[in-house]
Parts: structure tokens; sequence; C-alpha cells
């Protein structure tokens, strides 16, 4: 199993490899060399506590049944 880190998205954009669609504002866990790709082209970056937290809220939240 490859490893993740989370990873905010900077820009909506469709992987051309697998047709994955990533919306802004998004926060995801990203196998560490696509990360390295992307941030390097300018598609996400590291996220900060806040967003970090919020994306976490909103995980748990879908999470739980109604």
């Amino acid at each position: 199993m490859s490893k993740t880190r989370p990873a905010y998205i900077v820009r909506n954009f469709k992987d051309a490899g697998t047709e994955q669609r990533f919306s802004k504002g998004e926060v995801k866990p990203i196998a560490v060399g696509q990360f390295d790709d992307w941030k390097l082209a300018g598609l996400v970056r590291e996220p900060n506590a806040d967003e970090l937290k919020a994306a976490r809220l909103e995980n748990s939240a879908e999470a739980k049944p109604a």
C-alpha cells in the first residue's frame, strides 16, 4: 500500500490517467509521489491547520448515518 498525504486542491482539474476530478478547495489524501508531481504543477499544496480540521469535520459528518 502506498503512503498518502493530505493535499489542498488549488484549482479544479481532472487527472488524465484516472479521469478522477478534483475540485478547488477540497482536501484529499494523495499518494506521496503524485502529490509531489501535482505540487510542482501548481495543482495542490499542503493544507494549513484550519483546512485540515475542516476536512476532518466534513468527513466525519459524512460517515455518520442520518
